[in-house]
């Protein structure tokens, strides 16, 4: 790909045209599954253009381009997990469409397949927000269900992390939250 190319289509990409943006989409797309490997610097002016986006209103486009960019290029985007990851889970537990919901739900497989889970886990316990439990929670299960051992209580943001759910669990109003969060505990200290 041409560094032009890329320019353009990060210039489509921060149009304010849906159409333009489905284009710069499309072409962000090509270019990181092309052959040629997308330099660091130009990594990071994807992501910063790609990451705004994922709160808006989801398009097919920008799927693709994700989760192509996340299976292609994870090892050089594990400093990005502290963004992606809450901006992916806020989204999904305020979307209503059942159509966009699953979109979200093959982008968040997608990370959580391609990420290091302990890199994930650190990033989901910088971002214990009450206002999120449920996809939040979700989420952690998820990624615990399929970790290879109990993850590390070294690290002092996944103690208060665990800290912080345990205290979820005495709040009445937490009673939907219970089963997923007692399996979580269970992956814990399993």
């Amino acid at each position: 790909f041409e560094t032009m190319e890329l320019a353009t289509a990060l210039s489509c990409c921060a149009s304010s045209s849906t159409t333009e943006k489905k284009e710069g989409l499309k072409a962000l797309f090509t270019i990181i599954s092309s052959d040629k490997q997308v330099n660091e610097m130009d990594l990071k002016k994807i992501v910063e253009r790609l990451t705004p986006l994922i709160v808006e209103a989801l398009l097919q486009p920008l799927t693709d381009t994700l989760i192509a960019l996340v299976r292609r290029y994870h090892e050089e985007l594990n400093d990005w997990l502290n963004l992606l990851i809450p901006k992916l889970v806020n989204k999904c537990s305020t979307e209503v469409l059942p159509s966009n919901l699953e979109k979200y739900r093959i982008l968040m497989e997608a990370v959580r397949t391609s990420f290091d889970p302990e890199k994930q886990l650190y990033a989901i316990c910088k971002f214990i927000h009450l206002q999120t439990k449920h996809g939040l929670l979700m989420y952690l299960h998820d990624l615990m269900r399929g970790m290879d051992s109990a993850p590390s209580m070294n690290q002092s943001e996944v103690r208060q992390a665990v800290s912080k759910i345990f205290q979820w669990v005495d709040d009445p109003k937490n009673i939907c939250l219970m089963a997923v969060l007692f399996r979580i505990c269970k992956y814990c200290f399993v």
